[in-house]
């Protein structure tokens, strides 16, 4: 079904935009981990303060694999670079995808990049500034953990939620031992 806007609604939002587009680049790339636990890409330079990081994947090239040598959690650690992390450095391949979205100044208020450590079930990390819920959203950029068995995958898998405007909640199915380190940032339309 087609639709259209009329009247004063698109004139609100052509004013508010000033009849721009609202993003001002996007770049993908991937980042490839082979024997090592950390590596970087460099993309063009993007204002901080008007950027947003998506993980569109990760894939790994041995069979099997423990999980603290297989997943990865990507970082926006500059205006020009993108780091990926996981647990160990094995021989094995990992290649991580990502995107870099830049809107123009002025249509996001600043992201917040965070991260978390879970060695429990569930646990909390504090928002600042708070965000309107309205109009907040949270993405998660992955995880790398110390669990090493393939039969503690509950305790490896870990669920964010935007519990209110001022929490992020961190929860796993269980607490077998393992710790996992979670990347995400929070960000809010104008």
């Amino acid at each position: 079904m087609r639709s259209r806007m009329l009247g004063g609604l698109a004139t609100a939002m052509v004013a508010r935009f000033g009849g721009h587009r609202i993003i001002r680049s996007i770049q993908r790339g991937t980042i490839t981990l082979t024997s090592v636990a950390s590596a970087s890409a460099t993309i063009t330079a993007v204002d901080l303060s008007s950027s947003l990081l998506f993980l569109l994947g990760q894939s790994y090239s041995a069979a099997g694999g423990a999980w603290d040598d297989t997943h990865c959690r990507i970082e926006l650690v500059n205006a020009t670079t993108v780091t990926a992390n996981r647990n160990n450095a094995p021989a094995a391949t990992s290649i991580v995808s990502f995107e870099v979205v830049e809107f123009w100044p002025g249509v996001i208020n600043t992201p917040q990049r965070r991260g978390l450590s879970i060695a429990g079930t569930s646990t909390t990390d504090t928002l600042s500034p708070a965000v309107n819920l309205s109009r907040a959203s949270l993405i998660y950029l992955g995880e790398s953990s110390n669990v090493a068995s393939g039969s503690e995958h509950a305790d490896a898998k870990t669920r964010l939620t935007l519990t209110d405007s001022t929490t992020v909640t961190a929860t796993r199915g269980a607490a077998a031992g393992g710790t996992a380190a979670v990347k995400y940032m929070v960000w809010e339309w104008r």
